[in-house]
């Protein structure tokens, strides 16, 4: 698979490094919504990106290919010899994939975040299932529910609460813009590795309310 054929990429772009993303958002078939995702993502790593609403998923986006998922899990693990790596590293068996993706699929469905995670716990070590990065590269095209992403941010918050706490009560008043928004700013000055390497740090912020994008 050519490096540079990413405007097929069906795996989450936080495993693109920045030339890439780049060169995904100026290809020419990308869609507005995978633009969307693309800005989130840059917005994730603290780019200076006008976040995007993600809209309803394009048909031809909604249906992944489960061979080229796995020939792009594959190029992953080969590439990372000689490649720059993007946000998250690649996932080179079930349990770090599930761990990266983990809150992204808690904001779609806490149902299917508590089977996935007893699912995966039962995987043997280096092992990576094509059919899991499917599933998972599947829930990041579905849009979250406002309580559910709502829910999901505040887990991520817990991993930086207490980086330059606010005054107390003042998270409440927060919309979930704004307390992603703070998440990332703390995740990106303290280095917090957990949330350095979840999707759900930047993808979300294609989700969030058009009214709140911009607070």
């Amino acid at each position: 698979m050519s490096v540079w054929r990413v405007e097929a990429w069906d795996l989450s772009p936080a495993y693109l490094n920045r030339r890439e993303l780049l060169w995904a958002w100026h290809a020419r078939g990308t869609t507005p919504g995978g633009r969307a995702r693309l800005a989130a993502e840059l917005w994730g790593r603290g780019e200076r990106v006008a976040l995007l609403p993600s809209g309803p998923v394009a048909p031809e986006e909604a249906c992944l290919d489960p061979q080229r998922i796995a020939e792009q899990l594959a190029w992953l693990a080969a590439a990372r010899r000689w490649r720059t790596p993007g946000r998250l590293p690649p996932p080179l068996q079930a349990q770090r994939l599930w761990r990266q993706h983990k809150y992204s699929v808690m904001a779609r469905s806490p149902r299917r975040y508590r089977q996935i995670g007893r699912e995966v716990a039962a995987l043997p070590r280096g092992v990576l299932p094509t059919a899991l990065a499917l599933e998972l590269s599947e829930w990041l095209l579905t849009a979250p529910t406002p309580g559910g992403l709502r829910n999901a941010v505040q887990h991520l918050w817990g991993y930086v609460a207490e980086v330059a706490p606010p005054a107390r009560g003042e998270v409440d008043g927060w919309t979930s813009a704004r307390l992603l928004r703070e998440t990332r700013d703390r995740a990106l000055h303290s280095r917090q590795p957990y949330l350095l390497e979840s999707t759900a740090l930047g993808e979300l912020a294609a989700w969030l309310p058009e009214e709140e994008m911009d607070r």
